[in-house]
């Protein structure tokens, strides 16, 4: 399966904690700084076609990565939420109350980050070139947490000695609706 196979397109799903005209700088395990990425959450609905579209590419980068113990670690990741980006929105727990955030209760949520800024979309389907940065810049900023884009990610494999085995998903491209 070529790579390219791999983006899956989500249309038409709720936006939440974007940094998309301003890269976030991120903490790791040591509490040192990690590369500032660009990154956002995407919530759907449990019959939004996009989420079972995304499960399948990730079963195939999977597949991809760890041959035939692909269904153990996927398996295996379910209980690990920091080691995949993805998963049930009650499980989204905000550490504060210790309740759900809020629009995530009876969904489903898809994570994504990238070192470089998305494509960014206008709503009419217009690409914004990458080099025009204050158009791109303005445009991510009409997008807030809890307006509807349509999305591409690229899930992604991963394997460490630290931190074991994961799922990530770049960041591809994103237009307001």
């Amino acid at each position: 399966m070529a790579d390219q196979d791999l983006r899956v397109r989500l249309d038409n799903v709720r936006l939440s904690f974007p940094h998309i005209a301003e890269p976030q700088v991120q903490k790791d395990d040591q509490g040192k700084d990690k590369a500032p990425r660009y990154n956002a959450e995407f919530i759907l609905t449990p019959d939004h076609p996009g989420w079972a579209r995304y499960h399948a590419a990730v079963q195939a980068v999977a597949a991809q990565k760890w041959k035939d113990k692909a269904p153990l670690v996927l398996n295996m990741l379910q209980n690990e939420r920091n080691k995949r980006k993805w998963g049930n929105g009650n499980e989204k727990v905000k550490k504060s109350t210790m309740q759900p955030y809020e629009g995530y209760v009876g969904n489903f949520y898809i994570g994504a980050a990238s070192e470089r800024m998305p494509q960014i979309f206008d709503a009419a389907g217009n690409l914004i070139p990458a080099d025009n940065t204050m158009a791109c810049k303005q445009e991510a900023r009409r997008m807030y947490g809890g307006c509807r884009v349509n999305v591409v990610v690229k899930p992604w494999c991963w394997e460490n000695n630290k931190g074991g085995n994961g799922v990530s998903n770049d960041f591809i491209a994103i237009q307001f609706l």
